[in-house]
């Protein structure tokens, strides 16, 4: 099961400029990527949510491979017997730049990042558009 994940491709996406993903999650170990959700185009476009192998939470945005949105927690999240309630939103259609990337950890605004890079107002993410996505890998 180290390896198994649930595959889903939507008939047709959205516009990509608004989404929310909410999950309950517990960490099954420490240390190497741990990807929650990810949408894989290629190397050049990429949504991807989870635990880096530092064990802090990335919520990172690839276009034309460029990085045009990443949300790196400065907090780690080691407890392997804790589940957390992980909300992400996208909304790029938001005027505060600092608002279009938004991470919360049990009902709480996640607000000090290591990386705090903020995505273009009205740039479309690459999750939720008709190409398959990766959840709990």
């Amino acid at each position: 099961m180290a390896n198994t994940y649930l595959t889903r491709t939507f008939v047709s996406g959205g516009s990509g400029t608004t989404w929310t993903f909410s999950a309950w999650v517990k960490r099954s170990g420490l240390g190497g990527e741990q990807p929650i959700f990810s949408r894989y185009q290629s190397s050049s476009y990429q949504t991807f949510f989870g635990f880096a192998g530092s064990n802090q939470l990335v919520f990172k945005q690839v276009n034309a491979g460029s990085t045009t949105g990443n949300l790196t927690t400065n907090r780690l999240f080691t407890d392997i017997t804790a589940y957390y309630h992980l909300v992400v939103v996208w909304d790029t259609t938001n005027g505060t730049a600092g608002d279009r990337m938004k991470l919360y950890v049990n009902g709480v605004e996640e607000t000090s990042f290591a990386t705090d890079t903020n995505p273009s107002s009205g740039l479309a993410s690459t999750w939720g558009n008709a190409n398959p996505m990766e959840i709990a890998r």
